[in-house]
């Protein structure tokens, strides 16, 4: 093909033909750029087909950690829910001076249960070195940044775990081993749950200490604003996984 091209310059030169050789030299070069635009096109089209490969990538990996996240969220509002029901149980029954009963015991222990919170964030940190900007779809991008800072701001809270730890530290004059369960407990079953068998050393000493009663509803405004934030963050999860699904599939349509 070159050759052919050089054969027709001389062609016109020989032939004086400087007007011709003027247009032909003209279309030569169109012709370059036109090829040229063609390779930059096909490299363009190449790279965004790339780039949307990866970004269906990363957003498949981001919608299955907040999957993920989302189930973990939906059991420990169960565990929640139930901890919460117990601590409302004892609070009533300590505010009214009720006797201890057996069916109480179980109450104490979901009382000063700790819940944890499993967050992942892997996906999000590989989006992050790949760098943000791969999230072609901006409110995509933005409502993923607030997700993945929720997660954060869960995972860091500790402020539950400190409030029963507060109560447990105004129980402890109340109570002793439980020698007796421990001597007859065999099988060593305490060791797989988080209780540490205990009695009340005088009950209605425990009732009249307001140290404790100060604690517990401390505790119990804890337990009611986590049950309440983790709906909402159950609430915001559900909608941004299902934005971020839809995203998926414009993608891979498109």
């Amino acid at each position: 093909m070159i050759k052919f091209f050089r054969k027709i310059r001389r062609t016109l030169l020989t032939e004086n033909k400087y007007s011709k050789y003027v247009l032909y030299a003209i279309g030569e070069v169109a012709l370059v750029v036109i090829g040229i635009l063609i390779a930059l096109s096909l490299n363009n089209s190449n790279d965004h087909k790339k780039r949307k490969v990866q970004e269906v990538k990363i957003l498949k990996e981001i919608k299955s950690e907040l999957d993920f996240v989302l189930n973990d969220i939906k059991e420990d509002i169960v565990g929640y829910e139930r901890n919460l029901n117990s601590t409302e149980i004892i609070y009533s029954s300590i505010l009214n001076q009720e006797d201890y009963t057996d069916s109480l015991k179980r109450h104490y222990v979901n009382m000063f249960a700790k819940e944890e919170f499993l967050a992942s964030t892997s996906a999000f940190e590989s989006l992050q070195s790949l760098g943000l900007e791969i999230v072609s779809n901006d409110s995509i991008r933005d409502g993923l940044i607030r997700v993945y800072l929720y997660i954060d701001k869960a995972a860091n809270d500790h402020s539950l775990t400190e409030s029963i730890e507060q109560l447990q530290t105004t129980l402890d004059p109340h109570i002793q081993v439980d020698r007796v369960r421990l001597k007859s407990d065999s099988a060593r079953t305490w060791i797989n749950t988080w209780e540490i068998p205990y009695t009340f050393v005088n009950y209605e000493s425990l009732l009249s200490d307001d140290k404790f009663l100060y604690a517990l509803i401390d505790l119990l405004k804890m337990r009611r604003l986590r049950v309440f934030l983790y709906g909402q963050y159950r609430a915001g999860l559900v909608w941004h996984i299902g934005n971020v699904e839809k995203e998926i599939n414009r993608l891979e349509n498109n």
